[in-house]
């Protein structure tokens, strides 16, 4: 599965604006923070042409060159004084592999 790139995104809404993050799910529900890197990137999305309002947010993770360990459950937070909200994905798939034979 070379060179491909898979794109989570959510839309937001949160006054006071919230703190938001990604997280990959790890076993016991354990939380691993996803930021940019050579593998993520995390976009945040104040203005989508003229369809969010002020309190609005795209929050968008993009995982580069998906691989068989990226597969499992993601999780976007918001964060702000007045509480926390979260959403989960899983992302499931299978990895094929090509063999060359040389004789």
């Amino acid at each position: 599965m070379e060179n491909i790139h898979l794109f989570l995104s959510v839309k937001l809404l949160g006054y006071p604006s919230p703190h938001l993050q990604w997280y990959k799910v790890l076993e016991g529900n354990n939380l691993r923070p996803l930021n940019d890197d050579e593998r993520h990137q995390v976009h945040i999305l104040i203005a989508y042409g003229q369809m969010l309002s002020m309190e609005d947010y795209w929050f968008q993770l993009t995982i580069i060159n998906v691989q068989g360990n990226d597969f499992g459950e993601y999780a976007c937070q918001g964060v702000n004084r007045l509480g926390v909200h979260e959403a989960r994905v899983r992302l499931y798939g299978e990895i094929h592999v090509l063999f060359k034979c040389i004789q």
